[in-house]
């Protein structure tokens, strides 16, 4: 092409050029799908790797092709189309299945007459519960974090790592195929050593055992009782992020008779309301 420069064939350049010209759309069909996966839990296309004849057909094809031309004459800008599918009416729908005629025409809901109920991906959850115990270390960059085999078998935070390494984001924790650390594992954290093109999650007996036991769980509940001086109302605005209804607060107080505040700040980390985006 007229653009290569210096010593070069100029392939890579032109692939390049090919793969974002105006006229061959799939790049960014590609892409707005997988950004429009990441919010909704199903791209418009439900296989993001696979747009050819053997792959799922898009549920609305005039949605994709907007979207992709809209991406692609404005500069290519994913933060710009964040923010437009984020502010849509169809991203602020209630999960609440309280529809009776849209649940019979459309029960799989891949024409999104509701929002889908996602859970939290796991280093998403992890990030999230250090967040609420007010433990999160923000540092940007530098080295990863190191893990360690634990007698039990259990991938976990080196403990030769310094106190504030161990709540650093989930982003900076060493990942190798041969030993992911056991907790993100537990929530879906995918296979390194394969493409992942779309992570499906599960419900295990595990996930709720990992809540109820796992130390780091411990650790981060201790320092949400602390965090929020013990007191209901408190806690429940660190974690759901909205008072106590009446009712939960006269259980909270029945639970607290019985038991420490730190196994309910626990129950709160653990609820599915924590756990799961509405």
């Amino acid at each position: 092409p007229a653009s290569a420069k210096g010593k070069t064939s100029g392939i890579r350049l032109a692939f390049a050029e090919w793969l974002t010209h105006p006229e061959h759309p799939l790049t960014a069909r590609v892409i707005v799908n997988r950004i429009w996966q990441g919010h909704f839990g199903t791209g418009i296309v439900a296989t993001p790797d696979n747009f050819g004849a053997t792959g799922a057909p898009p549920t609305n094809q005039e949605l994709l092709d907007h979207l992709a031309l809209d991406f692609m004459r404005n500069g290519w800008s994913a933060k710009r189309l964040h923010k437009q599918i984020m502010l849509s009416t169809a991203y602020r729908q209630s999960s609440l299945q309280n529809n009776a005629k849209a649940q019979a025409a459309d029960p799989e809901n891949k024409l999104l007459w509701r929002m889908n109920l996602q859970r939290l991906d796991a280093e998403t959850l992890r990030d999230s519960i250090i967040a609420a115990a007010g433990k999160l270390n923000p540092a940007a960059g530098g080295p990863p974090v190191q893990l360690e085999m634990r007698p039990d078998g259990l991938q976990v935070v080196s403990s030769k790592e310094p106190e504030e390494a161990r709540w650093r984001r989930s982003i900076y924790l060493t990942h190798r195929r041969t030993y992911p650390m056991s907790f993100l594992g537990v929530f879906d954290y995918p296979i390194i050593d394969t493409n992942c093109t779309r992570r499906v999650p599960s419900a295990t007996p595990l996930q709720s055992l990992t809540m109820l036991n796992d130390e780091f769980i411990w650790q981060a509940a201790e320092a949400l009782a602390a965090r929020a001086g013990n007191d209901v109302e408190t806690a429940y605005l660190l974690t759901l992020s909205r008072k106590p209804a009446a009712e939960e607060k006269a259980l909270a107080t029945a639970f607290l008779e019985k038991m420490p505040f730190r196994a309910f700040a626990q129950a709160l980390l653990s609820s599915n309301e924590f756990l799961y985006v509405d």
